[in-house]
């Protein structure tokens, strides 16, 4: 539901729920309230999703640990093999 007709749909209720002296001031009321739970359903939403950005920071540092320590199996690995295959030549 976009802020515009929320704002409309509560207006409308509330002019046939009570007594308006203002429509004027109604209205104002009615567009201060929607754009209150606008930016609050707004800044919610920002900090969801700075709450999942940081969660896929964290896990990328952790994949690159991984991938470092993975390197590094490799290369000893890979440096072993290559010891053994020259010492194989020189003999």
């Amino acid at each position: 539901m976009t802020v515009e007709t929320f704002n409309e749909l509560l207006e409308d209720e509330l002019s046939q729920a009570v007594e308006v002296k203002d429509p004027k001031s109604l209205h104002r009321a009615v567009v201060l309230l929607g754009n209150y739970v606008s930016r609050r359903e707004h800044e919610e939403s920002r900090r969801e999703s700075q709450s999942q950005f940081d969660k896929m920071l964290a896990e990328m540092g952790t994949l690159r640990q991984e991938f470092r320590e993975e390197r590094r199996v490799w290369q000893a690995n890979f440096d072993k093999n290559l010891a053994v295959m020259k010492e194989h030549f020189d003999d």
